[in-house]
């Protein structure tokens, strides 16, 4: 109990630290971010030429009472004859007494400069691809004041019950691809708000900063039924250190998945998957800290669920 009160506190000034210059990450980072990367960078939605629905579930800190769990479920299709691409998703993060629920719409286009070839591009831009993307969003912003422990009972300056508010806000992607490698960098939201909590003349004040994600990727073939994709995915925030998932996966068959990757935060993890029938696609990830100095918080484990739809020639066979 008293570690379950210990976290409570400190991942609320965590998340309060916004007030000052110290800024933490406030988004939910995932391990098995290469499965869904459309709910990172809204240039990605309807890059995979078929539509997909996404399930991913992350439960963090196991040996934590009520440890920060995050949900999502997204759908996202290409429509080949505009180059474009439509997507949404739903995302619910619980961490100790603070919660949000965030709905995003996402329209992406895409430009094969293979198909706008007047002028004899070079092989270099024969054989790329840029995706520009924008989203939308509404959050709702919850705080259970109730379970705060205070060192002064009666601060008016914390609000002392449940309450919520609700924020608009909007995001930027970027995406380009050139044969197997690939170069991304996107804004989940790109105005800086403020969550205001108010009761009984009481006001408590959490500030939403930007995240800045850049992502770099490569694919490279061998053995005729292996595949090796290396990932990097660095996150800034104003005024905090700049993290980085460093993460290589190899494939078989595309049926057959495992990866190992390394967090800047002194985080190891792992991943392996299943890909059925060449819709059904089936992935855990599992994190353990690497330092001794880091306290025992435990494990934290995350899986996803994707359904890929036949396209219309695979259906009419």
């Amino acid at each position: 109990m008293r570690r379950f009160l210990f976290i409570k506190i400190f991942v609320f000034l965590l998340l309060c630290g916004a007030v000052h210059k110290g800024v933490s990450q406030q988004l939910p980072i995932f391990s098995l971010y290469r499965d869904n990367g459309f709910v990172l960078n809204p240039s990605l939605a309807g890059s995979k030429k078929s539509a997909y629905i996404t399930a991913t579930g992350r439960k963090q800190w196991t040996n934590i009472d009520k440890a920060p769990h995050t949900e999502s479920l997204s759908f996202d299709a290409p429509f080949q004859e505009k180059d474009i691409g439509l997507g949404g998703f739903v995302m619910n993060d619980q961490t100790g007494p603070t919660s949000f629920t965030t709905a995003y719409v996402s329209y992406a286009y895409h430009l094969e400069f293979k198909k706008v070839d007047p002028f004899q591009f070079s092989d270099f831009l024969r054989y790329s691809t840029l995706s520009v993307g924008i989203s939308a969003s509404l959050s709702q912003y919850r705080l259970r004041a109730d379970e705060l422990v205070l060192e002064e009972p009666n601060d008016r300056a914390i609000v002392d019950s449940r309450s919520s508010t609700f924020l608009p806000n909007a995001g930027l992607g970027i995406h380009y691809r050139y044969r197997n490698y690939s170069l991304g960098f996107s804004v989940p939201r790109i105005v800086e708000l403020t969550s205001r909590f108010q009761e009984k003349g009481r006001t408590t004040t959490l500030q939403k900063v930007n995240h800045y994600y850049t992502t770099i990727g490569a694919t490279y073939s061998f053995i005729r039924t292996w595949e090796v994709e290396p990932l990097i995915w660095f996150r800034a925030v104003p005024n905090a250190p700049l993290q980085a998932d460093m993460n290589v996966r190899v494939t078989w068959e595309d049926i057959l998945w495992a990866g190992i990757g390394y967090r800047t935060t002194r985080i190891g993890f792992a991943d392996v998957g299943v890909i059925l029938k060449n819709h059904w696609h089936l992935g855990y990830a599992i994190d353990f800290p690497l330092s001794p100095e880091y306290p025992k918080l435990g494990t934290s484990h995350e899986i996803v669920l994707r359904y890929r739809f036949p396209k219309s020639d695979e259906s009419s066979r």
